[in-house]
């Protein structure tokens, strides 16, 4: 007898359902596929796409039991706080959890709750009576998805996502995660088979890879860079989008639309347009000087599942992080720091200002790259940023406040709590890495689980990198049927 189809569910949201569509059609009649849409727009897009037969409304099926939960059961939310402890390891509450969501800010706490219950009675129900083994979507960034990914793992289940990583010449690799806390079963097999002799090392590929890494200064994934600096369209497209908000604000339910509704609100035009004056006006960037002995930290764009979710809500305050980072390093050196460079404008000049006022950190403009910066650095300090792998590529220690990837490499030191920092700085002051062999069983062991393709198709950066998308999405999907065959 044949083994029963795994059933996996298609989250579509966004331009992810031109990704899953194709998708579908490659999965073919390997696995029992649900179609899940966030909303009207999703079902659209489906049914243009030819995807015949029920499609599941997320929006619909939350707004539905948002009206049956007038007000949450104190059991109801006993019973959610306890399974996200459960499942998180403790690393979550469910305040905890409500609070790293930036479209939750403008809920009072009784709705923050209510919705959170919405969430969770669907999930629960959707997971247990339709046999759900896998979702596939992005990474765990809002209350919805988290939820999602703690049911999952509640019922045996996986949430998986995938992440864009650097890879070798000529090509674009990425990574299968799964759970809230970016787990990436692909690396730590690889790990141990490179451990054991199964994988064996390949010392050229691995010499070739960090060697190609270290001589492209370039940004991963520059492409997305928006640096418009252009005031004149900045201010244009900021009256657009009041205009846009007058028209619009009583389309989205700021309940059961809420991300959408904090998205509609912020006019990230006006904001840019604002925040560039200002850094004009009051900041002083400083020059990069790699004479004088320095750590790096690179911010991540916030507000982000890196930052919100996958840093455990305990850094969204980077600011405060930083300088608590400098405060801890030996006399005589300094923090480079440096904004993200995707997104130029985004931060409030105010969060420079008060960078600008430790004498100890020295404030660099976003479009340097990174790994010049790393290349004489003593240490690089990161939540879950590339900037933590393009370090350990470049034999620089990484004390790193988040699990991604990279964290199983034992170049990468875990600070669990900022207290710890100091310690940790002070036992490998002068510490070099020099020989690239060190880190080639990790090399390979990445290498070995990374997987052609590529998933960076938001903001319409699919039509960027040339490929074949059909052939794109046969390969994901070659990926998932491995994975639900247990066959890596």
């Amino acid at each position: 007898m044949s083994p029963a189809l795994k059933t996996i569910v298609l989250f579509h949201r966004l331009e992810l359902t031109n990704l899953y569509v194709d998708i579908g059609r490659h999965l073919g009649d390997r696995m029992k596929i649900i179609h899940l849409a966030y909303s009207d727009h999703e079902v659209d897009l489906l049914r243009r796409s030819g995807v015949e037969g029920p499609i599941v409304h997320f929006k619909d099926e939350v707004r539905a039991l948002w009206r049956e939960l007038p007000v949450p059961d104190p059991g109801l939310l006993q019973q959610i706080d306890d399974t996200i402890i459960e499942q998180t390891q403790g690393a979550f509450t469910l305040n905890g959890a409500i609070q790293s969501d930036r479209g939750f800010v403008s809920l009072d706490n009784e709705e923050c709750l209510r919705l959170a219950a919405a969430y969770y009675r669907f999930w629960d129900r959707f997971v247990a009576e339709n046999g759900v083994d896998y979702v596939i979507h992005e990474t765990p960034s809002l209350l919805f998805n988290v939820i999602a990914a703690i049911i999952l793992a509640k019922y045996g289940g996986q949430y998986l996502y995938n992440i864009m990583v650097p890879s070798e010449a000529g090509s674009l690799q990425y990574l299968s995660m799964h759970g809230f806390d970016f787990s990436c079963d692909d690396i730590d097999r690889a790990i141990g088979q490179v451990g054991s002799g199964e994988i064996a090392v390949d010392a050229d590929r691995c010499a070739r890879f960090i060697a190609e890494y270290r001589k492209d200064l370039s940004v991963f994934l520059g492409s997305s860079i928006s640096r418009n600096a252009n005031l004149p369209r900045l201010f244009a497209g900021s009256v657009r989008n009041r205009l846009h908000l007058a028209l619009n604000r009583r389309k989205f339910d700021r309940h059961v639309d809420n991300v959408d509704y904090w998205d509609l609100r912020r006019n990230v035009a006006g904001q840019k347009l604002s925040n560039l004056i200002a850094y004009r006006s009051g900041i002083d960037f400083d020059d990069f000087d790699p004479s004088v002995p320095y750590y790096f930290y690179g911010f991540q764009l916030e507000p982000e599942a890196g930052v919100y979710y996958q840093g455990h809500g305990l850094y969204m305050n980077q600011v405060k992080l930083i300088q608590n980072i400098a405060a801890q390093l030996p006399a005589g050196t300094v923090l480079y720091v440096k904004d993200h460079p995707h997104d130029h404008g985004y931060r409030e000049a105010v969060d420079y200002r008060r960078l600008t006022q430790v004498p100890n950190i020295r404030l660099l403009p976003s479009h340097i790259p990174a790994r010049q910066l790393i290349q004489k650095a003593q240490g690089v300090m990161t939540i879950t940023g590339t900037a933590g792998f393009e370090a350990i590529l470049m034999g620089k220690t990484v004390f790193a406040f988040g699990k991604t990837f990279y964290s199983a490499c034992p170049l990468v030191v875990p600070i669990r709590n900022i207290r710890d920092l100091r310690e940790q700085v002070y036992m490998r002051r002068g510490r070099q890495y020099d020989d690239a062999r060190e880190i080639f069983p990790f090399v390979m062991a990445f290498l070995a689980a990374s997987r052609p393709g590529l998933i960076d198709y938001y903001g319409g950066r699919s039509t960027k990198y040339g490929v074949d998308l059909d052939e794109n999405a046969r390969k994901i999907a070659d990926m998932l049927v491995e994975k639900a065959l247990g066959t890596p």
